[in-house]
């Protein structure tokens, strides 16, 4: 198993590369260059910063058995076919509830484009870095 990181948008990512470190796991983080990642006990693969090209190499890379951690829901499904798929909250996406994800991401972006606004994510608290840790911790002592 590996941990593959969809690293745009996922916080946390020096607690993520200190588990994969106790547990002996590669850790690879993907990101555009609008950023800079460098982490300890963590692997940088960066790429363009073209619409989905972070998505095209995470998924490019997955190989069956591997675990995923992205907030991005088109891509949690399509890695779901191959392996674990971890929220960066610490949830494991399931087959049964994607589809309900990606038709709530569908009717924001039907909302949106007739003109609608709607509020951003909350703070991220330390309570959801806990479930992470606690979940990430679960599946890599039991993989």
């Amino acid at each position: 198993m590996r941990i593959l990181i969809d690293a745009d948008a996922c916080p946390d990512l020096s607690l993520i590369a200190q588990l994969a470190i106790r547990y002996q796991v590669v850790a690879i983080a993907f990101f555009d260059t609008a950023h800079q990642i460098k982490i300890e006990g963590m692997i940088a693969h960066q790429v363009d910063c073209s619409s989905q090209s972070v998505d095209v190499a995470l998924w490019t890379e997955m190989q069956k058995g591997d675990l995923v951690i992205t907030s991005d829901y088109g891509l949690a499904a399509m890695c779901l076919t191959k392996g674990l798929v971890l929220h960066p909250n610490g949830f494991i996406y399931t087959r049964e509830e994607i589809d309900r994800l990606l038709y709530s991401r569908y009717l924001a972006s039907k909302f949106r484009r007739a003109g609608g606004r709607l509020k951003g994510p909350a703070p991220r608290t330390k309570f959801q870095t806990r479930q992470l840790s606690e979940k990430l911790e679960e599946l890599l002592k039991n993989q």
